[in-house]
């Protein structure tokens, strides 16, 4: 099940054409679940490492959720409704290839391949 909006857009919208901004970058951990609906857990427990959405004026172009290579597995679980993910960083994941994966497994792969 996709993630829920959260996010006020008309109020975005209004508030970012008012300001003549091209969009916003959510920085803290109640931002990014605001605007994508993605809870990054070791943002909330430590405040690192960091996760942040980059949510254009409309128009603009589309939502992206940039997150540690570590958090991928949480993305591929919670399904949030961005979904431009950007990695950074470095995390191994050894697989078998002689095991079937699962959805979730499966999910998890293509975004750590991006």
């Amino acid at each position: 099940m996709a993630a829920q909006r959260l996010t006020n857009f008309p109020r975005l919208y209004k508030t970012l054409d008012a300001n003549e901004l091209d969009g916003v970058i959510g920085t803290s951990a109640e931002n990014v679940v605001y605007l994508s609906g993605f809870w990054a857990m070791t943002q909330w427990a430590r405040r690192t490492p960091q996760t942040y959405v980059l949510m254009p004026a409309q128009g603009k172009g589309k939502a992206a959720i940039v997150t540690s290579s570590g958090l991928i597995d949480l993305i591929a679980d919670q399904k949030p409704w961005v979904d431009d993910v950007r990695r950074y960083g470095y995390f191994q994941l050894d697989r078998n290839e002689s095991v079937t994966l699962c959805d979730k497994d499966l999910a998890q792969l293509r975004l750590m391949e991006t």
